[in-house]
């Protein structure tokens, strides 16, 4: 009799975890869904292309910032990358050469696999993400990743991130877990009351 009670535990604690798991991870696929992350490759790992990189991750951004201001969602950002891919490649490019760098610089939009990354006030779970992806000349240095939409990595303090992440569409569950806030789930199961209120009143 024991060994069933045992094993009934033992299953609904199994399908408890799997709940939980299960919403965990359709939290991250909502999450990637509202987000349009930014990876950034530089030519290679030297300290010159590694600062030539962030030229070019500034450059970028300043003109997302400044043209695309009328962008009030993802996908209409998306849409004018798109239609900007080139051009957006060749002022980066002007830019490399006036700093005295003949490196190519490549500017598309693809969907990429992203590790779990933490940030200095935030962090993003692992998944499939939508990214504007900029690689300097042969692409073998270090990467450099953060968000364009919402604009989380310009978000300096805790309360600025809530407002951009709610501005992006998050959800109020989404911001607390991008904030390392996960949520608790408390499983409370009949059964195991009734074992606490048997073993108890045995004594």
């Amino acid at each position: 009799m024991l060994r069933k009670i045992l094993l009934w535990v033992l299953l609904v604690l199994c399908f408890g975890f799997l709940l939980c798991g299960g919403e965990s991870l359709m939290l991250q696929r909502s999450i990637s869904e509202k987000t349009l992350r930014l990876h950034v490759v530089g030519k290679s790992d030297s300290d010159l292309d590694q600062l030539l990189k962030l030229r070019v991750r500034n450059h970028i951004l300043t003109r997302l910032a400044e043209d695309a201001v009328d962008c009030h969602g993802k996908e209409e950002l998306m849409t004018y990358i798109r239609d900007h891919e080139t051009d957006l490649s060749r002022s980066a490019q002007q830019l490399l050469e006036a700093l005295g760098c003949k490196a190519s610089v490549s500017v598309s939009l693809r969907k990429e696999t992203f590790p779990m990354r933490s940030y200095h006030s935030f962090r993003l779970p692992a998944g499939d993400y939508d990214a504007l992806r900029i690689v300097i000349g042969e692409g073998e240095g270090r990467n450099w990743w953060c968000v364009i939409f919402p604009s989380l990595c310009m978000a300096a303090t805790g309360e600025a991130l809530s407002s951009c992440a709610a501005f992006g569409g998050y959800e109020e569950e989404e911001i607390r877990l991008i904030q390392g806030q996960e949520p608790k789930y408390e499983l409370r199961f009949k059964l195991l009351d009734w074992l606490s209120t048997l073993f108890s009143s045995s004594y």
